[in-house]
């Protein structure tokens, strides 16, 4: 079972998110966004921590299937929790992130499953 508690996703309006997750590991933020007609706009997100903006630093987008976007954004910080400040057309968001560091180099796997 899922623990939803943990889950940092933003809601935008009552059918559609920004993006499902955003997590830190390895001194990246990681967000995965979904891709309704289009794909949100990485421009359109401003992402800030501790005051400081950060920028893109990877993109992934899978526009097939299952469409999803991954953005990651690098920073440094020694602290085990970081607060992440996201800004996407004047709506505003915090998360306390907790951040991993892993010695694994694996890949990302996502999958999706949704049924009403």
């Amino acid at each position: 079972m899922i623990n939803l508690v943990s889950i940092n996703n933003f809601k935008i309006s009552e059918n559609k998110y920004l993006f499902f997750d955003i997590f830190s590991k390895d001194n990246k933020i990681h967000m995965i966004l979904p891709i309704y007609n289009d794909v949100f706009n990485s421009d359109d997100i401003d992402i800030n921590i501790e005051g400081i903006k950060i920028e893109i630093s990877e993109k992934y987008i899978k526009d097939s299937s299952e469409p999803i976007i991954i953005y990651i954004y690098d920073y440094t910080s020694n602290k085990s929790e970081i607060v992440v400040n996201i800004n996407y057309k004047n709506i505003i968001k915090i998360y306390n992130l907790q951040h991993i560091i892993s010695n694994k180099k694996n890949n990302l796997s996502i999958t999706t499953l949704f049924k009403k």
